[in-house]
């Protein structure tokens, strides 16, 4: 099974975005979709979205918090409610237009303990990309999804130094990315860096590359 789990607070592209997930899904009897969203009373609107499209295994989380910042808490959330051996993190703004569902689930067993992540190679650096996912052993491994807001960074570096980055051509995939909300503030996104990426043994970088080594060694 794999798991897409998204936090949205924009409705039309949220349509948009399942129905472009729906429309290239082999099989949506083997997926999952768990989104979180903060205005209570949108739930039978977004619950629909998915049942029209037949992804019939979801759940609509609602939280009352909000803002970019909090997306790392809603997303080890999702992702530890997630059944899929795959769970893949996106946004309401990325369209699919790529068979995602034999995509992701032809990377399971690359490795003997299926401990790996999964990026869309858009031709970025290579400790970076977008559209990340992540094995459930992984998850289980660490306990968590993503430390901070960014996960896509997060997992990548996470991912480049224990040597378990499986990429999927852009040319496979075919994802367009429109974003649909400001940019958060540079000085944020330096601040959360100095801290998760500061080299030093304790940071949570450090020590989440520690975690999996050890679970790959096991």
């Amino acid at each position: 099974m794999i798991s897409v789990i998204m936090a949205s607070n924009n409705k039309d592209s949220f349509a948009k975005c399942i129905a472009t997930l729906a429309h290239k899904c082999s099989d949506a009897s083997n997926v999952e979709v768990l989104i979180k969203i903060d205005i209570e009373h949108d739930i039978r609107y977004f619950e629909d979205i998915l049942k029209d499209n037949h992804f019939i295994d979801h759940k609509v989380v609602f939280t009352p918090e909000s803002g970019y910042t909090n997306l790392g808490k809603f997303q080890n959330q999702l992702s530890l409610m997630a059944k899929g051996e795959v769970i893949w993190l996106l946004t309401d703004d990325f369209f699919v237009k790529g068979d995602w569902v034999n995509l992701l689930e032809g990377t399971r067993n690359t490795y003997p303990d299926n401990i790996y992540a999964v990026f869309v190679d858009f031709g970025t650096r290579k400790w970076f990309s977008l559209a990340p996912a992540v094995s459930r052993e992984w998850v289980q491994c660490l306990g968590y999804f993503t430390s901070g807001f960014q996960a896509d960074y997060w997992i990548a570096h996470v991912a480049r130094d224990i040597g378990r980055n499986i990429k999927i051509p852009i040319s496979q995939m075919s994802i367009s990315h429109e974003r649909t909300t400001p940019k958060i503030h540079k000085k944020a996104v330096k601040a959360l860096h100095a801290q998760l990426y500061n080299g030093r043994p304790e940071s949570p970088l450090a020590m989440a590359v520690a975690k999996l080594l050890t679970c790959i060694k096991g």
